[in-house]
Parts: structure tokens; sequence; C-alpha cells
């Protein structure tokens, strides 16, 4: 998992970096002006550990080696004992609640969607569907690298745009990764060039669930939100191909 994150970094830097570039142009394009607000540091400083705490905890059991679970479990129980120390951070029993429901919703929820892939990673494997069409994108690119980089990126696109990216990545990885490694891609690479297609479908035209959020958050137009967030974000669609070259 730590390899994994390492990996991740530097592509992770180049997409912030961009999009913090972006935003800072389109700042001084509009003649938007820093509006400074004076910060509470008191108050600051005796609600970041609330924060700052578990953030460090996931990060140090992660590099110790326990597994993500453990490190998520003892994350939350580190967020509910630091926000009892203090009266205005203290829920009440009614918030605890209402905090175990939504947990349990959310977790019913990825239940459905994992369960679900599940039975599709089966019918694949099984079936040798997944061998079958790693060949097929093979003969349908002619066997040109390019095309296939190219093929793979649209099919992981498409059906990110179903709106579960988690579940779009799970199904493709099953044949689209065997077709890029196959195509010489080392095996890391081929399932990070898959994953990448596959979250950004949250922002690419005509779907972009996530523009459609926050263009009626800004009461904008939705296609304009879309584009927009296409030219803030599309270096994401472009690093996949960076670093497989």
């Amino acid at each position: 998992y730590i390899q994994i994150c390492a990996m991740a970094i530097i592509p992770a830097i180049l997409y912030f970096l961009n999009t913090g570039i972006y935003v800072q142009l389109q700042a001084i394009k509009g003649g938007i002006s820093f509006q400074g607000e004076k910060a509470d540091v008191r108050e600051l400083l005796l609600t970041a550990p609330v924060i700052a705490i578990p953030f460090a905890l996931i990060v140090i059991l992660l590099g110790l080696g326990f597994s993500v679970m453990y490190a998520a479990f003892w994350a939350i129980a580190s967020i509910i004992g630091l926000s009892l120390i203090r009266k205005k951070t203290r829920p009440s029993f009614r918030e605890v609640i209402e905090g175990f429901r939504q947990g349990a919703c959310l977790g019913a929820q990825i239940g459905v969607v994992t369960a679900s892939v599940g039975l599709i990673i089966t019918t694949f494997t099984m079936s040798g569907l997944g061998v079958k069409l790693a060949g097929g994108i093979q003969t349908l690119s002619g066997g040109n690298f390019h095309i296939t980089l190219i093929i793979v990126a649209a099919i992981c696109v498409l059906l990110g745009m179903a709106g579960i990216s988690i579940a779009a990545y799970l199904i493709v990885a099953m044949f689209a990764a065997p077709a890029l490694i196959k195509a010489g891609v080392p095996m890391e690479q081929a399932h990070f060039f898959v994953l990448f297609p596959a979250l950004f479908a949250f922002i690419t035209p005509p779907v972009a669930f996530l523009a459609i959020i926050g263009a009626k958050l800004a009461g904008a137009s939705y296609m304009k939100t879309a584009i927009e967030t296409i030219k803030v974000a599309g270096i994401g669609l472009l690093l996949p191909f960076m670093f497989t070259y």
C-alpha cells in the first residue's frame, strides 16, 4: 500500500500544481483579489488536533504496515475521543447515533456495489471473457501501442460516467489492464492508467456528476461548468499517458 502511495505522489503533485496554477491565472484574468480574514489563532490551535491527529495516525499506522481497515478504525476512534474533550466539539447522543446511521447506510451502499462488481468479475474470470476482451483490444488497435492506450482510456471514461468510478476501475481492470500488460506496460503502471480515466469520468461531459453538483451550488450553466471543469482538471486525463510513456 505504501509503495502504491509513493508511486502516486508525483502524479498527484503534478495534478494539484496544474489546478492551482489554473485557478491563480483565472483569478488574475478576472481581476479577483484575495480578501483576507483575521483568523482566531487560539480557536485554530484548539481545533486543529481533531483533524491533524487522526490524519497523522492513518499515515503512521499505514507506514508501520497495518491494514487500511485497522488504520481507519483507530482514526475514527481518535476523532470521537478528541471531539469529546471540548464542549464546543462534543457531539450529542443524537448526533452520535445519526453518525452511526449514516455510516451504516454508506457501508450498505458500498456493500451492494462491491457485491455486484464481484458477480461481474466472477463472470469475466470463469468464462474467459476478460481474456477475449483483452485480445479484442489488441485486435482493434492493430497492435499499435498508442491506439491501445486511447481505446483503453475511452472505455474507462465511458464506464466511469455511470457514476461509480471504483466499480468502473474494477471492471475495466479485468480486461484492459491485461491488454496493457500484454503490450509491454508494467503491471503497476497499467493499473494506474486504468484508474485515472475511471476516476476523472466524474468530470467528463456529457454526464459529469461533479459538474452537475458544482453548477447547482453556483447557480451556473451545467454545460459551461462541465467544460470549465475539463479545462481545470483535464491534466488528470493526460497524466496516465505521461507516466506510461
